[in-house]
């Protein structure tokens, strides 16, 4: 089996995206802060889950404000890797969707661009190879 070849990152990459860390180990991530917002999203949606089902409907939309406004950030912090994307992606799949739907399932009529989005959404969560 062939070693993967090596990817150029930021300014050198050809589609932008920067596959794993940067070469400087000490660096940050250069999604560190859609990554920070992403554990936040995701200890936020924990709390939500793990709301009793005795609350008033308050309690309820209360959480889920919290998941709306940081998915919020998500969505307006633009993402330059693939740890990134598949952060964005989580939120994606808190609207509801999930991995293994088709679009078909989700909407009666569905267009060629929803489907071709929800297989990238899956892939992403899938993750990708580097080779």
């Amino acid at each position: 089996m062939a070693a993967a070849k090596a990817r150029p990152q930021g300014e050198d990459a050809d589609d932008g995206l920067a596959l794993g860390p940067p070469a400087n180990g000490n660096a940050p991530h250069p999604d560190a802060a859609l990554l920070a917002l992403a554990a936040e999203f995701d200890l936020a949606e924990r709390k939500e889950r793990a709301l009793p089902n005795d609350l008033t409907q308050d309690h309820y939309d209360a959480a889920w404000k919290v998941c709306r406004d940081i998915a919020d950030q998500i969505i307006h912090t633009p993402a330059t890797t693939l740890d990134g994307l598949r952060a964005k992606t989580r939120v994606y799949l808190w609207c509801g969707h999930q991995p293994d739907e088709e679009p078909e399932d989700l909407y009666a009529a569905v267009t060629t661009d929803v489907k071709v989005a929800h297989s990238i959404m899956r892939d992403l969560m899938r993750g990708l190879s580097t080779e």
